[in-house]
């Protein structure tokens, strides 16, 4: 039962949380901070070669990994026993090891998370795209920011000159960040209808409120929860 290269998900094990980006690389992070030094390094992405879920004796899983450059024959890395995952291998995976993600990841601040797609993950399954790719719900909540390794920070316990950085930042790539997050919305308003929903920008259109399209790049980008938080913490 392996985890391909462009497989994207999470794996929860008892100490752990395994991300894969869906690009080949991988991340483990612990989800206690009260059991001392972690044995391995945590949190750094890496490359994997292979990766697969293995059945115990009493019959529940594993999760062993084996990092791009190990020798042949490495056992790699071994978690404790699976929690949770919505990287589901096959029909015989036991349904007790999947169920609503949103259960095992920080309350999300985004309103639509509220409403996940089937085996969708929520914002707070931080870093669940990779590095350098920003998660576009970031912009739907006034909470955190996350930066570019896929890292959450409080906008509460971030400092001034931090804020100013991701400020200028975010304007310097505002018609970027406005072009993808139109696109984003006609996504979600494709998978909305598929699943038998009213996606909010549909919904603003019909009410006639305003859309993205309507709005140029930086009137967008100082509208969002983030943006009108990150400059009051200036």
């Amino acid at each position: 039962m392996s985890i391909e290269i462009d497989d994207r998900g999470v794996v929860v094990t008892c100490s752990s949380t395994w991300v894969f980006d869906g690009h080949g690389r991988f991340r483990r992070r612990p989800r206690r901070v009260d059991q001392g030094p972690p044995a391995l390094e945590y949190g750094e992405w890496d490359h994997f070669a292979f990766a697969e879920f293995v059945q115990e004796d009493d019959g529940s899983f594993r999760l062993r990994v084996v990092p791009l450059g190990r020798s042949p024959g490495s056992i790699g890395l071994v978690s404790g026993p699976v929690r949770w995952t919505n990287l589901v291998p096959d029909s015989l995976y036991p349904d007790a090891l999947q169920g609503p993600a949103a259960a095992w990841f920080p309350p999300s601040p985004v309103p639509q998370d509220a409403d996940l797609w089937p085996g969708e993950l929520p914002f707070t399954a931080f870093g669940q795209f990779g590095p350098d790719y920003l998660d576009l719900r970031v912009f739907d909540q006034d909470v955190y920011w996350v930066d570019r390794n896929g890292d959450p920070h409080l906008i509460d316990e971030m400092g001034e000159e931090y804020v100013g950085n991701v400020c200028g930042m975010l304007l310097e790539r505002a018609a970027e960040l406005h072009a993808a997050a139109m696109l984003r919305e006609c996504a979600q308003s494709v998978g909305d209808a598929l699943h038998g929903r009213v996606s909010g920008g549909v919904l603003a259109d019909a009410l006639g409120i305003g859309s993205l399209q309507g709005s140029d790049a930086r009137t967008w980008l100082h509208s969002t929860p983030l943006m009108r938080r990150l400059q009051r913490a200036r």
